[in-house]
Protein backbone atom coordinates (compact mmCIF):
# COMPACT_ATOMS: atom_id res chain seq x y z
CA UNK A 1 0.00 0.00 0.00
CA UNK A 2 1.22 2.95 -0.60
CA UNK A 3 0.99 6.04 2.32
CA UNK A 4 0.91 9.31 0.33
CA UNK A 5 0.40 10.92 -2.92
CA UNK A 6 2.02 13.29 -5.21
CA UNK A 7 0.52 16.20 -4.31
CA UNK A 8 1.28 15.52 -0.66
CA UNK A 9 5.32 14.66 -1.54
CA UNK A 10 5.53 18.03 -3.28
CA UNK A 11 3.78 20.06 -0.70
CA UNK A 12 6.12 18.50 2.02
CA UNK A 13 9.31 19.31 -0.34
CA UNK A 14 7.71 23.13 -1.29
CA UNK A 15 7.41 23.44 2.32
CA UNK A 16 11.17 22.02 3.69
CA UNK A 17 13.19 24.24 1.02
CA UNK A 18 12.30 27.90 3.03
CA UNK A 19 13.46 26.45 6.13
CA UNK A 20 16.99 25.10 5.01
CA UNK A 21 17.25 28.74 2.80
CA UNK A 22 17.09 30.44 6.19
CA UNK A 23 18.73 28.47 8.01
CA UNK A 24 21.74 28.90 5.61
CA UNK A 25 21.00 32.59 5.11
CA UNK A 26 21.41 32.77 9.53
CA UNK A 27 24.43 30.94 9.24
CA UNK A 28 26.34 33.60 6.89
CA UNK A 29 25.02 36.64 8.24
CA UNK A 30 26.12 35.00 11.75
CA UNK A 31 29.39 34.37 9.97
CA UNK A 32 29.82 38.00 8.73
CA UNK A 33 28.32 39.60 12.30
CA UNK A 34 31.53 37.27 14.07
CA UNK A 35 34.05 38.57 11.54
CA UNK A 36 33.30 42.26 11.57
CA UNK A 37 32.88 41.98 15.41
CA UNK A 38 36.56 40.10 15.61
CA UNK A 39 34.69 37.65 17.76
CA UNK A 40 35.97 34.68 19.57
CA UNK A 41 36.42 31.27 19.02
CA UNK A 42 33.44 30.18 20.94
CA UNK A 43 31.50 33.12 18.92
CA UNK A 44 32.27 31.51 15.55
CA UNK A 45 31.58 28.05 16.68
CA UNK A 46 28.45 29.04 18.07
CA UNK A 47 27.27 30.51 14.44
CA UNK A 48 28.28 27.71 12.82
CA UNK A 49 32.18 28.24 11.64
Amino acid sequence: MRIGNEKNKRFFANSLFPSFFYAALALVLGQVGAAQMQGSWGLRILTGA
